[in-house]
């Protein structure tokens, strides 16, 4: 039995929400997998958790099955994919993890308000033509892509008061690349990141706010560790 199967069969035969502690105790010492300890058995249950957020959904570290429909769960699977694809691409240039986690997420945000259209809009700030995310990646000179897309967020944030300041710590960091490697990562998450589609036709708004609700707690639960570790 390969462990997403086990740990669904878990939930399903337990009827509640478990930690993944629970999960990995209840595989582990019902012989379901093979580990070579407990706490082995553990790491290998957050991870699969952690990579199908399409199939399970975490509350209070609790993990239960989601009660998405297979589209919606193939959707979700979909956009986890690219941002842990463009995370790794910011992290190549040596970039702390919680940096590349909310430069991404800052984009991905981004992304979604270009992509919804005028007769989409439900409050949304609407990005003009120009600066849509897929226009601004696709044809941006490179010198200028950094101060472009600053430009977009900073007027995205100005149009909606509920959006002030979001992009804070993004644009920081967009007013620090300047060397080419640096510019050319950018170009190549966004690129990635253009690939797919937001709007509100393929990402109903209740779908796009539960996936960037999971993202964030991803990220400040990563980031939590990881400040954690450096304490210790």
């Amino acid at each position: 039995m390969i462990l997403t199967e086990a740990i669904k069969t878990t939930l399903l035969f337990r009827q509640v929400p478990m930690t993944a502690q629970q999960i990995a105790y209840f595989l582990f010492f019902n012989h379901m997998l093979q580990a070579s300890s407990l706490q082995d058995m553990v790491r290998e249950v957050e991870k699969e958790v952690f990579l199908n957020p399409g199939l399970f959904t975490i509350s209070d570290e609790l993990v239960s099955l989601s009660g998405w429909h297979t589209a919606e769960r193939d959707l979700v699977q979909q956009v986890f994919s690219k941002v842990q694809q463009a995370i790794v691409l910011f992290r190549e240039l040596g970039q702390s993890s919680d940096c590349c986690n909310n430069m991404v997420l800052a984009l991905l945000l981004y992304k979604r308000l270009s992509d919804i259209e005028r007769s989409q809009q439900l409050g949304a700030p609407i990005v003009p033509r120009l600066w849509k995310f897929d226009q601004v990646a696709a044809t941006t000179m490179l010198s200028e892509l950094p101060s472009r897309v600053y430009e977009v967020m900073d007027y995205i944030e100005r149009t909606d008061d509920r959006l002030a300041n979001i992009f804070l710590f993004c644009k920081e960091e967009l007013s620090n690349l300047s060397e080419t490697d640096h510019l050319l990562k950018l170009q190549e998450v966004m690129r990635l990141l253009a690939s797919l589609q937001l709007a509100e036709v393929h990402v109903p708004t209740p779908l796009f706010q539960a996936i960037f609700s999971r993202l964030f707690w991803n990220n400040v639960k990563y980031t939590s560790k990881g400040l954690g570790a450096e304490l210790v």
